[in-house]
């Protein structure tokens, strides 16, 4: 039977550090290994390939505040909200991708859906654009926002004339 307070995990400034005791039982009595302790240097640039971007984040050198979404938090889900704490709306994640995903949104009062593209920045922010399509990008409405420890979504909804803040409440 393994003793895992015998095992550590660090991390470190340049990687994840693994120590392992050398076993205390019928190795060590055989010669068969050393009694002593064991480490192995995983480094940032080995690792980063398995992680996510929240892994990513955590083992950067920058002194982020990172959040865990993009891999599990943010899913085909409904948030209700209002813009400037005055309009409510609705807000319907529909697709997840790697990179990007595709939601619709309406003001609960009229109840037309108005299409929006999303995509997730560098910086775990969301990005949606979209709106009614007249031919001009000024109508185009733009959400900045990013996920919350408790899966709320927090930022600005702009329409190329004037921003305000939104808050938006998953409630599924």
């Amino acid at each position: 039977m393994d003793d895992l307070d015998l095992d550590d995990l660090k991390f470190q400034k340049n990687g994840l550090l693994l120590t392992r005791k050398s076993c205390s039982g019928s190795h060590y009595f055989q010669a068969l290994e050393d009694a002593d302790i064991y480490s192995n240097l995983l480094n940032n640039k080995y690792l980063q390939p398995y992680l996510n971007a929240y892994g990513n984040c955590l083992l950067s050198a920058k002194n982020e505040k990172c959040i865990p979404f993009q891999s599990t938090g943010l899913n085909k889900n409904i948030y209700k909200g209002k813009i400037n704490d005055l309009y409510p709306i609705t807000l319907l994640i529909t697709r997840v991708e790697k990179n990007s995903f595709q939601a619709a949104y309406f003001y609960d009062q009229q109840g037309k859906k108005i299409f929006l593209n999303g995509t997730f920045n560098k910086d775990l922010s969301l990005l949606l654009n979209g709106g009614p399509s007249t031919g001009t990008t000024n109508n185009k409405e733009l959400f900045k926002l990013k996920m919350q420890a408790d899966g709320s979504l927090t930022g600005t909804w702009s329409n190329g004339k004037s921003s305000y803040p939104l808050v938006l409440k998953g409630i599924l």
